[in-house]
């Protein structure tokens, strides 16, 4: 109560002591001062995988004080208190020079820094106590399952890609023999003779992180596609009888090998379709339709 009290006050439960020396007025519990301590104010639990729960870590809650101490609750709280549990067995009240343990688990639902606190809410003089909780959640690892892929003939009609990650996560296809196969989305197309590399990914995301990609090859064999040809008097103009191709003009061009398979062009005018492109007078073409067969293209403005 300080070292110069210079009068008392009761308010019909508490004794009140007014303080010159420090200038304060102090509480007393007539049934005793009740302090709490805490072994440690901090648990640091490090990193742990998503979703895997931690070793348990304790903390001691003693009664240091002369009077028996009530403890209102005990809870979690803070940013991340989700990712955090406790059991204890303080039960409602802690008497004088007895302790109890609370016991604290980590387990972080996504990857990075996550925070909580313990708070014990009591009549102790230093009610509440806080015991911080810290700890990192680190990404679950998966692996991709991406089997062995046949060796191919050329020509060869297109073949859809299989491939799972034990996230549940779906796996994305590339391929890095664009000369001799093509990827998109789960399909490849062979475009050519040679080795065919086709990788496996998975980039993961705040629970898994990146998979190892797989990687398989194939090899393509034959002949390879045939330099295309236009047949005698294969190039028509749609609109007109010119000789010449006019400029911005509708023209179809009939031959062989001049596509490596059908393609109908949609929504803006591309210049490639299919793998395909056709130059008129060093400028690229705009083409509606390929085939093997024929191509159907606006010649560029002049």
């Amino acid at each position: 109560v300080g070292t110069h009290p210079i009068g008392l006050a009761f308010d019909g439960v508490n004794i009140w002591v007014a303080n010159n020396g420090s200038n304060n007025v102090t509480k007393i519990d007539p049934a005793g001062q009740t302090t709490a301590t805490l072994s440690v104010t901090n648990l640091a639990f490090g990193s742990q995988a998503v979703g895997i729960s931690s070793a348990p870590q304790s903390v001691i809650v003693t009664n240091s004080g002369t009077g028996v101490i009530n403890i209102a609750s005990i809870a979690i709280t803070g940013a991340n208190s989700a990712d955090y549990s406790q059991t204890n067995n303080c039960g409602s009240s802690l008497a004088v020079a007895t302790s109890c343990l609370i016991s604290a688990n980590f387990t972080p639902t996504v990857s990075g820094a996550r925070t909580a606190s313990i708070n014990v809410s009591d009549n102790a003089s230093n009610s509440p106590q806080t015991i911080g909780l810290t700890g990192t959640g680190q990404p679950k690892s998966q692996t991709i399952t991406f089997g062995p892929l046949s060796n191919l003939t050329f020509p060869a009609p297109p073949f859809t890609l299989s491939a799972t990650a034990t996230s549940g996560l779906s796996v994305t296809f590339s391929t890095t023999t664009p000369a001799v196969c093509t990827v998109s989305g789960a399909t490849v197309r062979i475009i050519g003779v040679g080795l065919c590399a086709i990788t496996a990914s998975q980039a993961g995301n705040t629970t898994y992180s990146a998979a190892p990609p797989v990687i398989q090859g194939f090899t393509v064999t034959g002949p390879g596609p045939q330099a295309p040809s236009i047949s005698p008097a294969g190039i028509v103009p749609l609109d007109s009888t010119s000789s010449t191709i006019q400029p911005s003009e509708w023209v179809s061009i009939y031959g062989n090998n001049l596509a490596s398979g059908t393609t109908t062009w949609t929504g803006n005018f591309p210049t490639s379709l299919g793998g395909t492109s056709v130059k008129i007078n060093g400028k690229s073409a705009y083409l509606s339709l390929v085939s093997p067969g024929q191509i159907n293209l606006q010649s560029p403005d002049d």
